[in-house]
């Protein structure tokens, strides 16, 4: 819906329609131009317009051409987009870590044995997390989502690493579940290995917010091979919340 009515209002500015944002919490927006006036009202997946009848054919026919250019480049960049370029670097040990990240996972959104088998079950599971600890105002909206951005390119990285994650109406501040899956769960990542730490992100759609720092930092903390593997070795959600530097405390050193 935003990238629809995106485009729709910058093709009707440049023919010299007047576009007001009337609500920004609501995202209802006011366009008109001598005798044409309509709005539109963007509420997550959903585009409303409501119009005079007289102005139906006019606000129809430039939606079509809207949504005809979106498809136009989106065609352009399945031709031209190589997944694997993009994540050229990702796995490099080093990068920043945003405080956010420990801000947004907390120790008791940890699961330590993932009982899914699948790819949609692992999310729904972490999810589910996130909605038992009372994180989530609507967890239909967020699985959505999140299944949603996942069907538009898997986040499946490398090195067992997946990072699934949406922007969402279903919260209201950036909430993180992470999950471990020793033997492996097919995520369809770039090295075709199967995703054996799972971190979900999920964060508000219309507050600002570090989304992408968070994601960033998850993935320099999760490039670490040792961090790795001391995670999928870990005995308890308190050593994997020390390992994960959520915990200043020290685990005693195992027998």
């Amino acid at each position: 819906a935003v990238l629809v009515s995106d485009v729709l209002i910058r093709d009707l500015q440049e023919e010299g329609f007047f576009v007001q944002l009337m609500n920004v919490g609501d995202g209802i927006v006011q366009v008109r131009k001598d005798d044409i006036a309509f709005s539109l009202e963007r509420k997550g997946s959903e585009l409303t317009l409501r119009m005079d009848p007289s102005d139906a054919i006019f606000v129809k026919t430039a939606l079509f051409e809207a949504v005809a250019q979106l498809n136009q480049r989106f065609e352009e960049l399945r031709k031209n987009l190589d997944p694997k370029r993009l994540t050229e670097g990702l796995d490099e040990e080093g990068g920043r870590v945003n405080p956010g990240f420990r801000e947004a996972l907390s120790p008791d959104c940890i699961v330590l044995n993932l009982k899914g088998t699948d790819k949609e079950s692992v999310i729904t599971e972490l999810v589910d997390r996130l909605a038992s600890k009372g994180l989530l105002g609507d967890r239909a909206m967020v699985l959505r989502d999140v299944l949603d951005r996942e069907k538009s390119m898997s986040t499946g990285m490398q090195h067992g690493i997946a990072l699934p994650h949406a922007k969402t109406e279903g919260v209201t501040r950036i909430v993180a579940a992470l999950g471990l899956k020793p033997e492996g769960v097919e995520f369809q990542s770039l090295d075709g290995e199967p995703a054996r730490v799972i971190l979900l992100l999920v964060s508000p759609s219309k507050q600002a917010g570090p989304h992408i720092q968070v994601l960033a930092s998850a993935a320099a903390l999760l490039n670490d091979e040792i961090r790795r593997a001391d995670l999928l070795s870990a005995q308890s959600v308190e050593e994997a919340s020390v390992i994960l530097g959520l915990s200043s405390r020290k685990i005693p050193d195992r027998d």
